[in-house]
């Protein structure tokens, strides 16, 4: 009864809507409120079409956003086109069904088309061109309004660092002249990812020469958990001992960079982090088995579009509903991203 009464009032409302001056209110009016309701019919669709699409988890995951928009568009036009009795005489989860379909070649013609099948007969392979790397339009042009990315921008904008030999044999032998070094070339001694981010660009033995020194790394790896806490409280979703790899690992291109920066912001706090098949962060119960599983995703992919969908992947593989909303949330707050690539 309750069910019917609301129909009957979404009914009058999309009614009304229509018979405005302005046609365009239709596409306004079934946006907020048609669009709401068959959000569970599209989500269960969707699902439907990236399976038939693709049989990989990842590319599953790319091909989604792609889906979902393209059945959203093709529920408009046939309310448009057809009347919005369809959506409530046949059931909303009826009509997605049936204009889920009209725009499935669309989309995997486009994934036939793109280098996913490259990336596909590829796998494993950490000597990826450019070209050939994994990509993801959607978190692509996300990535690159982010603060990070204006962040980054502004630090390679600036001369690469390149120590001479005097400067370099200096550091080696004294590793606690190194936040000394970091304020001179930065300005201040916290700009420890600028300073390597620069001295990478100039010549990235070096910071494999410089991060080799024990002291040092323990000095950065501190750097990186106390850059967002007092206490270094928070999990880094990228792994501090990633740092050096980002910077010099050859596969990482031009992407190394923004991970290294991306490193201390996509951090979530070690309290909130906890796994569905028992133990915390926190506790250190099964933190170790999470860990590990976590290097093992980092170290197989090549870019950072792969990296960010893969560990949010795991993150929902391995966390508690709870935990992983948190990470969620997060997730988008850094990202700009929407829940669609959930």
């Amino acid at each position: 009864m309750k069910t019917n009464f609301i129909k009957v009032i979404i009914w009058w409302i999309l009614t009304f809507a229509i018979q405005l001056p302005c046609f365009s209110q239709v596409g306004s009016v079934i946006k907020k409120v048609g669009k709401s309701m068959a959000k569970e019919s599209i989500e269960k669709s969707a699902k439907t079409e990236v399976k038939n699409i693709g049989r990989n988890t990842m590319e599953q995951a790319v091909v989604k956003q792609a889906v979902k928009k393209n059945i959203r568009e093709q529920m408009i036009n046939c309310m448009e086109k057809e009347g919005i009795e369809s959506f409530f005489e046949y059931s909303n989860k009826k009509v997605v069904k049936k204009i889920s379909h009209t725009r499935f070649s669309p989309v995997k013609n486009r994934i036939n088309k793109s280098d996913y099948k490259i990336i596909l007969s590829s796998s494993g392979n950490k000597n990826l061109s450019p070209a050939q790397k994994f990509k993801s339009e959607y978190l692509r042009s996300k990535l690159a309004k982010t603060q990070i990315k204006k962040e980054l921008d502004a630090i390679l904008a600036k001369d690469p660092i390149i120590l001479d030999a005097k400067k370099l044999k200096d550091l080696l032998e004294h590793p606690e002249y190194l936040r000394a070094y970091i304020e001179t070339y930065t300005g201040s001694r916290k700009n420890f990812q600028e300073f390597f981010i620069r001295l990478s660009m100039g010549d990235k033995e070096q910071v494999k020469r410089i991060l080799s020194i024990p002291e040092i790394r323990r000095m950065i790896n501190s750097s990186i958990r106390k850059a967002n806490s007092s206490n270094g409280g928070f999990h880094e979703w990228l792994m501090t001992k990633n740092f050096e790899d980002f910077l010099t690992n050859k596969k990482w291109g031009e992407d190394g960079p923004f991970l290294a920066l991306a490193l201390t912001k996509l951090i979530q706090n070690t309290e909130s982090v906890i796994f569905k098949y028992g133990g915390s962060h926190y506790l250190q119960v099964n933190s170790g088995r999470f860990h590990n599983g976590l290097a093992k995703v980092i170290e197989q992919c090549s870019s950072k579009e792969e990296l960010f969908l893969a560990i949010k992947k795991y993150a929902k593989q391995n966390l508690t509903k709870e935990s992983y909303r948190d990470f969620c949330k997060i997730f988008s707050e850094v990202f700009n991203t929407s829940d669609i690539i959930i």
